[in-house]
Order: structure tokens, then C-alpha cells, then sequence
């Protein structure tokens, strides 16, 4: 599918690509899913000052956005070993994957949404589609980043899944394989029709690449503080914010008008149709 990326005049912003005609490109929504890092709550850069506070105090060295975009990337534990050996650490990676995710804790505290997340997600629950949060994380990770959110990430309260990737035994292989979408799929009370009729959120190369791979629709808003560059050209759509979002464009109700009834009827006679297709085969 052709990049399609939102184009700005002096006082609308449009979208456009080189075959016109946005809408007639996209497929219509049943399901939507969100990662959460940098998607919905700006964890980036608590991971970044974190290192940064580690590196500093045992090296003087500075841990830059480069740093975090070319060897943390997107998995903090998986990549610890080779942030040790280019910053020449004194320590362990397990050691330092520990004392970062000790500065993390700290930081993660006053960490902000990102701009438009909750309205969106309200949007969605308002709206009855069916919703999912689907991250990368470790659950203990998971736990402290959501912590100072209330019930917002609540099972039940706006997500009707929640899939913790990064130590489920049933996801045999994490972003940017696809596994962590296609489970989040099948866990849905009624699953999508196809996988393309899901549309993911994603700001990460990884993430992108996941959600491609399960045959989703990919919304990027990447970080424009990390090279996310190679991802954009795989993403359905690339917004500069989730404010951006435009849900007519994916026949979805817009986000001035009221409840739309008829999403939970169509999820179900989707759920039907693939429950006959199955018994007659």
C-alpha cells in the first residue's frame, strides 16, 4: 500500500496520495488496537533520561536520542549488552539494565499522555469498537508505566484486551514478528472478519513492522525525535500526532457525532459470517 503521510496549507490540513482519493484507499475499521509506548503515554523519553542518568554517573557520558534510536531501539533488556560495550560500562547489562529501569521508575511518575491518546481511545469506547492494548513490555515494566493512569488501563474500562508481549508464553516471538498482533486478534470476543479490517497504532519501527506482517492497518506517529525514517514507508497512514487521526477516513463516525449503534451489530454478523464460512468448509 502507497505511503500516505498528512499534507498542511495555510489553514486546512488534507490528506492526499498519488493515486487521489485518500478514503477509497483504506479499508473500513471493526477493530482497533494500540501499543502503548510513545503511542499513548510518552515513555521514550523516561527511557532515554534514564540511560542518560546511568551513563552520565559512570562515564560522563551523554546518552543522546541517536543512542536511544541506533542500540535501546525499541527493548530496553534485549539491547542492554550492546549499550555496555559501545559506552565501555563497568557494569553487567543485567546491572544495568536494573539501575536504568531504577531511574525509570522515578521518571515514569509524572510521564504525560501523548497529545490527542485519550481522547482517542474515549473516542473509540464511545464509538463500541472493539478496542485492544498490545505492548511489547514485560508485565512488571507494564505495571509501573501504568501505574500513576488510574483505571485508564484497567481491563474492562476502555480496552477490551490487553496483551503484555513480553513474557507471555503463548507469543512465541515479540515485535516485530507479527505473533503480538495476530494473539491480540484472536482474543477479541468477536475477531475481525480479516486482519486487514484491524487498524493498529504505532510509533516504533518494530511496531510497524509487527503490525504489517499480522496483515493490519497501520497508523504510524513516530517520534520525530528518533530515526523511525526506514518504518514510515510500510505504514498505511503516518500522522504527526494522534490529534491528526481522522476517523471518516476509515468510515468510521467523526468524532463530533454521538454513538455508533451499529458497530457492535456489525462486529457480530462478521463473527457470524466467518462461524458459517468455517462449518460449511
Amino acid at each position: 500500500m502507497a505511503l500516505l503521510t498528512p499534507t498542511e496549507s495555510s489553514n486546512t490540513r488534507t490528506f492526499s496520495d498519488f493515486n487521489g482519493g485518500l478514503a477509497n484507499l483504506l479499508i473500513p475499521v471493526t477493530h482497533v488496537i494500540f501499543d502503548l509506548d510513545g503511542t499513548l503515554i510518552d515513555t521514550e523519553s523516561c527511557y532515554k533520561d534514564a540511560a542518560n542518568a546511568v551513563t552520565m554517573r559512570l562515564m560522563n557520558k551523554e546518552f543522546t536520542w541517536k543512542n536511544k534510536s541506533d542500540l535501546m531501539k525499541t527493548n530496553l533488556r534485549k539491547n542492554s549488552a550492546l549499550i555496555v560495550e559501545k559506552f565501555g560500562l563497568p557494569l553487567s547489562p543485567q546491572k544495568f539494565y536494573n539501575e536504568v529501569m531504577s531511574e525509570f521508575a522515578k521518571l515514569i511518575k509524572n510521564v504525560p499522555f501523548m497529545p490527542g491518546a485519550e481522547k482517542i481511545v474515549k473516542y473509540f469506547h464511545r464509538q463500541r469498537i472493539p478496542l485492544a492494548l498490545c505492548t511489547a513490555s514485560a508485565n512488571e515494566s507494564f505495571q509501573v508505566k501504568i501505574s500513576h493512569f488510574g483505571d485508564f488501563f484497567s481491563p474492562g474500562k476502555y480496552f477490551d484486551v490487553i496483551v503484555i508481549a513480553g513474557n507471555n508464553s503463548e507469543i512465541k516471538r515479540n515485535k516485530p514478528a507479527p505473533d503480538p498482533y495476530l494473539f491480540t486478534m484472536s482474543k477479541f470476543a468477536n475477531p475481525p472478519l480479516k486482519s486487514e479490517n484491524v487498524l493498529v497504532f504505532e510509533d516504533s519501527v518494530d511496531g510497524v513492522n509487527s503490525a504489517i506482517a499480522a496483515g493490519a492497518q497501520c497508523v504510524m506517529v513516530p517520534d520525530t525525535r528518533v530515526d523511525n525514517e526506514n518504518a514510515t514507508s510500510k505504514a498505511t497512514l503516518v500522522l504527526k500526532s494522534l490529534e491528526q487521526f481522522d476517523p471518516k477516513l476509515f468510515s468510521l463516525p467523526s468524532f463530533s457525532l454521538g454513538v455508533n449503534k451499529s458497530a457492535n451489530i456489525i462486529t457480530v454478523l462478521l463473527s457470524m459470517f466467518i462461524s458459517i464460512a468455517l462449518f460449511k468448509v
